[in-house]
């Protein structure tokens, strides 16, 4: 009778385990408009915005801010894949001020920083994923991802991520699963900071498997100064 009883329980969670893995390719399917291999729902990538669609909707976000409210000036922004965050600098006005002038503009009041001379908001942003690149040679990603920054005289040193390895799922009344094999790709990511903006910096570059996750601007008297983090996955 146990072994019968540990015999449907492992049926029941195989089967919840599927239908989690049809729901959320299903769901990846919907963000990337177009039909995904299941093999997808393993690739950290594909569920990641595509350069275009992450600059059209990050550096809107923040070209669309206001350069200053309630007296308060533009200060810096930070932009990922889920939020925009805005940071304004107090300068003569109240927070009051600053909370006024926000409304409507900003789902909830601004959270103040460093004593009150700061003021940070937020507000979610929505983004398609950019699907299942079918991968290229890290050698060939790394020349041509190189090439395209030294035209602009740009350096974006590549540093390789640990494989972070997932435990296996132990189903009731399994032995103990051996550790799966390391993945077939690699993982890099990269950084740079410059006073061009990021659509600037990567129109043009369309390589397989390069996603950017965060942009951060800061103003520094009329200019601004952008600092752009990515990943990079190649085989």
């Amino acid at each position: 009778q146990w072994t019968d009883y540990q015999r449907q329980e492992a049926i029941k969670e195989a089967a919840r385990l599927e239908a989690d893995r049809l729901a959320k390719l299903a769901e990846l399917n919907a963000l990337a408009g177009a039909e995904q291999s299941v093999q997808a729902l393993q690739h950290p990538w594909a569920s990641i915005p595509g350069i275009e669609d992450f600059l059209n909707a990050c550096q809107g976000a923040i070209d669309s801010q206001a350069l200053s409210l309630g007296g308060w000036p533009f200060e810096s922004a930070l932009c990922n894949t889920a939020i925009i965050e805005p940071v304004y600098k107090r300068s003569g006005t109240t927070f009051n001020d600053l909370i006024a002038a926000g409304e409507g503009r900003f789902p909830a009041p601004p959270v103040l920083m460093e004593g009150g001379e700061r003021a940070r908001f937020g507000d979610e942003i929505r983004l398609g994923v950019g699907g299942d690149d079918e991968l290229s040679d890290f050698a060939v990603v790394q020349a041509n991802f190189t090439s395209h920054m030294q035209k602009l005289e740009l350096k974006a040193e590549l540093v390789e991520v640990p494989a972070a390895l997932p435990v296996p799922a132990n189903l009731p009344g399994q032995e103990h699963l051996p550790p799966p094999p390391l993945p077939d790709w690699k993982t890099y990511s990269f950084s740079l900071t410059s006073p061009y903006t990021p659509k600037f910096i990567f129109a043009g570059l369309n390589l397989p498997g390069v996603r950017l996750v965060e942009i951060t601007v800061v103003r520094e008297g009329h200019q601004l100064s952008w600092s752009i983090k990515g990943e990079i996955y190649a085989r």
